[in-house]
């Protein structure tokens, strides 16, 4: 019974760190993700919608990213706030794994120390 318990709590660890690191990979997806459908969604604007050539859409829609991009970076620990979210994000999956990994270990341990009473 204790191997199927010792089983149940690694396959519990691995689904979470499955979990987290899907989490994680989504915000740094999502941060790095984000200007470039604003890019795209400009430049598809500005080539369908007004009429414009591709490339002078493109020519427009750069640095009007980079305008927003610094904009951004100018508010006021706003760009700080998003790394401390993913840092706290990674510190969080990393305790979880080892509270799991603890909870492993007792189980194993209660094995063994009940294999040596017998």
């Amino acid at each position: 019974m204790q191997t199927v318990e010792i089983i149940l709590a690694r396959l519990i660890q691995l689904v979470a760190c499955f979990f987290f690191t899907t989490i994680i990979m989504v915000y740094i997806g999502s941060l790095a993700l984000i200007p470039l459908v604003v890019l795209y969604a400009i430049i598809s604007f500005l080539d369908h919608g007004i009429g414009f050539n591709g490339i002078f859409a493109t020519i427009v829609a750069i640095p009007a990213i980079v305008w927003l991009g610094l904009t951004v970076y100018r508010i006021p620990n706003l760009v700080d706030k998003l790394v401390d979210t993913g840092l706290q994000l990674i510190k969080s999956a990393a305790q979880n794994y080892r509270d799991l990994d603890n909870i492993a270990s007792n189980i194993k341990g209660d094995t063994t120390s009940e294999a040596k009473q017998t």
